[in-house]
């Protein structure tokens, strides 16, 4: 009887496309609430003359509308490259990845830890190694937790249909 390693069984689930379904990130959360506790704060405590000074308008219901528009904006954006970003994870250790433009490559593997490394160099002679940790992998779902300039990140995919 053979055995498959843990390895192999990572591999064989991971080896697919996956479609992204969330992204949880506590920086940008706390930067979109901030924002907002902004919008409905702006003008509460000043005359028109102060905002004029501060804003460069008197009425703060401008400034609101533009700050909402840009909002509304941001969030739009997200949630079109949530919609569009797919992972796919070949057999022959090459991931495409695309955030609906268009699509890069990077080798893929598993470093000693069980973490999941895209690796630019390695494929390109230039370029970075990203480290995910895989927090779920099984055939429903893959949640990998990364760190990018600082900032934490955790993004949750589904398998796509095939």
């Amino acid at each position: 009887m053979v055995f498959a390693s843990c390895g192999d069984q990572k591999r064989d689930l991971i080896t697919r496309k996956w479609q992204a379904i969330s992204l949880e990130n506590e920086t940008l959360d706390k930067d979109m609430a901030e924002k907002q506790q902004f919008m409905d704060t702006v003008g509460q405590h000043t005359t028109p003359e102060m905002n004029m000074a501060l804003y460069g308008v008197p009425n703060t219901d401008t400034i609101k509308t533009i700050l909402r528009a840009q909002m509304d904006e941001a969030k739009m954006v997200q949630q079109y490259t949530l919609e569009h970003t797919i992972f796919e994870f070949r057999p022959d250790k090459v991931a495409v990845l695309s955030f609906g433009s268009n699509p890069d490559s990077a080798n893929w593997y598993f470093d000693d830890e069980g973490a999941l490394i895209l690796d630019d160099m390695a494929m390109k002679g230039a370029g970075d190694k990203t480290k995910m940790d895989i927090v779920t992998l099984n055939d429903t779902l893959l949640k990998l937790k990364y760190t990018e300039d600082g900032i934490t990140s955790t993004a949750t995919f589904k398998p796509m249909k095939k």
